[in-house]
């Protein structure tokens, strides 16, 4: 046989391969544990994690995630952005939905991701999309932070909801905001609590644990859409191969940061070995 047809016919079974996969994964939802201690802490909690929903539906009106959120009863939601997406057909409806559905029986805290930064930026252009969007969420009762904290005293815990300028997203001739940029938002940490840190870009985690954060929650960078064993995800979000952040716990002088891999897609719409990721956060007052 031809060894040119060989290789056209290995490449053509891999292609199909990566297309069977990418459909499952695509619709698939997993959830991962995550442990972090502090003896700051008054009391252990579940903590779930939502972030880049980009408007796609786990099944009818997202019952497989609201199924999922239920079977945990978690104490807190936090959520981390770009839960729709900045385009002119998305209005903000399949996350309004989620949240009616889940708003009544958790508390939720909420932070920007850059798609909603977008949004709120170029109202004009995005017909107030923003604007309506933020005005339904907090009818639900939900805690919308922006560049400011909140303090849970029965947990000794404050919330910090990070948004940082919008050019620290750029994909060239970014720059470190370092800690006076991230205090220039949200001011200085609370030296006597548990400083819990919603900061949707990863990229800054050396800065944020410089800053006094003791957990990080992020996403923006969905896994890396493919990923590799040992190797983690393949593409960022500013077209970076292997970046350094693409999913997981990491840690650097105390500070912890869970990055989800997401729920959505944008851009790029696949995932390989990379499922939608329900983030399960498990707080625990003593050292694991």
């Amino acid at each position: 046989m031809n060894i040119f047809l060989i290789i056209f016919i290995i490449l053509l079974i891999l292609g199909i391969l990566a297309g069977v996969i990418m459909f499952i994964d695509c619709h698939r939802l997993v959830v991962r544990e995550y442990n972090v201690s502090s003896p700051k802490l008054k009391k252990d909690l579940d903590i779930i994690l939502l972030t880049d929903l980009h408007s796609k539906s786990l099944g009818r009106d997202n019952s497989k995630l609201v199924e999922k959120i239920d079977s945990i009863k978690p104490d807190l939601i936090l959520v981390a952005g770009d839960m729709y997406t900045a385009a002119f057909n998305d209005k903000g409806t399949v996350a309004i939905k989620l949240f009616k559905e889940i708003s009544s029986r958790y508390p939720i805290y909420y932070s920007n991701g850059n798609h909603e930064q977008k949004t709120k930026l170029l109202c004009e252009e995005f017909n107030d999309v923003y604007e309506g969007y933020l005005s339904k969420i907090k009818e639900m009762g939900i805690n919308h932070l922006t560049n400011e904290s909140t303090y849970l005293a029965d947990d000794n815990i404050r919330i910090f909801g990070l948004e940082l300028p919008f050019l620290y997203y750029r994909k060239r001739g970014r720059k470190m905001p370092g800690v006076t940029g991230i205090t220039d938002c949200i001011g200085t940490c609370d030296d006597n609590a548990f400083n819990l840190m919603i900061a949707h870009n990863p990229l800054y985690f050396d800065d944020y644990a410089d800053w006094g954060a003791d957990l990080v929650l992020s996403g923006h960078v969905h896994g890396g859409l493919m990923r590799l064993p040992y190797l983690g995800g393949v593409l960022s979000p500013n077209y970076r191969f292997f970046p350094k952040y693409s999913g997981g716990r990491y840690e650097k002088d105390g500070s912890v940061m869970v990055l989800s891999c997401g729920l959505g897609t944008h851009h790029i719409p696949a995932r390989i070995n990379n499922p939608a990721e329900l983030s399960l956060i498990h707080l625990k007052t003593e050292v694991i």
